[in-house]
């Protein structure tokens, strides 16, 4: 017999006998298989420039492989060449649709996470300042050359702008560097720095010198420690201190831990009056218009009242001087000498 034979879409084959007899071959296609092998993380392009790079996919027919991006935020495809744009992820997909020979092979997907760079922050220890000193300018680097934003976590004891760093209260100051990154740098993990800023070097006065109970005082409020001689005194950390031994006193100050520089020394001699009274005279005693006062040394001489307030006020070398008192009210008041070795008080009476 003689057969006509049609080829149809479907890919089976009708045919016709000479007796009008129908019959059908079924023709198989071929299989195929796609190797696509991990494509393995990738980072941002540098300054966000676009960066390419090729896919190897194959399939075991040898017919060509088109991709496919499932996020074209991050990246995108062109033939075999992708595109990356951003960091994230994308599932890029290997296809082969097959043909007459070939049956479509199963789709292969592969996931590609792109990253962001990292970048790294190093600051140095500062150093201790004084309370009272000129600005610091803050100097960590950055592994990208970014600006770095530096905080505190002590704003009572410092302020920052930008990276200048004022001194406000003394105290352990906190300062932290950070940088939070970008479309191409992850943010930097921030460096602290904790330092001491110390308080300002106490000065001393004294008040109530022409006394016999003089007092000393620091300049700064709180934080402070009273030495004799070198010698740190037991409880004396108050602002004020009542001397009671003749010596060198100094005083330091120290908040949290940071310490001042020693104040300059004051020298005191409150003991052993009885032994240079002697060497004061003050008279007439009662006195009417004038009085006397005759010392064997250089002193100060001051005629105060009974509040305290100095109302003469005389240096002495050595000579007998004389002091007008023909204008004051009756009643009594101190003449107070010192001396080298210390203060000798005479009360005297205004008739």
């Amino acid at each position: 017999e003689v057969w006509a034979v049609t080829a149809l879409p479907n890919k089976n084959i009708v045919f016709t006998t000479t007796s009008n007899s129908i019959g059908m071959i079924k023709f198989r296609t071929l299989t195929q298989e796609i190797t696509f092998g991990p494509i393995g993380d990738k980072v941002v392009p540098s300054g966000l420039r676009d960066t390419m790079f090729i896919l190897t996919a194959t399939a075991s027919s040898g017919l060509p492989v088109t991709y496919a991006s499932s996020n074209t935020a991050v990246a995108t495809i062109e033939g075999n060449s992708v595109t990356i744009h951003a960091s994230g992820e994308t599932i890029i997909t290997a296809s082969q649709d097959g043909n007459n020979t070939y049956a479509m092979a199963a789709p292969v997907s592969r996931s590609m996470l792109v990253k962001k760079k990292p970048q790294t922050i190093v600051f140095e220890p500062i150093s201790a300042k004084t309370l009272g000193g000129p600005d610091v300018t803050l100097t960590a680097t950055i592994s990208t050359g970014r600006t770095i934003t530096y905080s505190t976590t002590t704003p009572s004891l410092i302020s920052i702008t930008n990276s200048t760093m004022k001194l406000l209260k003394a105290g352990k100051a906190r300062v932290v560097a950070s940088q939070p990154g970008n479309e191409e740098y992850l943010p930097a993990a921030s460096v602290e720095q904790t330092f001491c800023i110390n308080p300002a070097k106490p000065t001393i006065t004294i008040t109530g010198e022409l006394t016999l109970t003089p007092t000393l005082a620091s300049s700064n409020e709180t934080g402070n420690q009273w030495s004799l001689n070198g010698t740190t005194i037991a409880g004396a950390t108050s602002k004020n201190y009542s001397p009671t031994a003749d010596g060198v006193y100094t005083v330091t100050t120290t908040v949290e831990g940071c310490v001042s520089e020693t104040s300059a020394a004051t020298n005191l001699k409150i003991t052993g009056l009885e032994d240079i009274s002697k060497s004061v005279s003050v008279y007439p005693n009662p006195m009417r218009t004038e009085v006397f006062v005759e010392t064997a040394e250089s002193s100060e001489i001051r005629l105060v009242d009974m509040t305290g307030r100095v109302i003469i006020k005389r240096e002495s070398n050595g000579i007998t001087q004389k002091l007008d008192v023909a204008d004051l009210a009756r009643g009594m008041y101190l003449i107070k000498v010192r001396l080298q070795g210390g203060i000798v008080t005479r009360a005297v009476i205004k008739e």
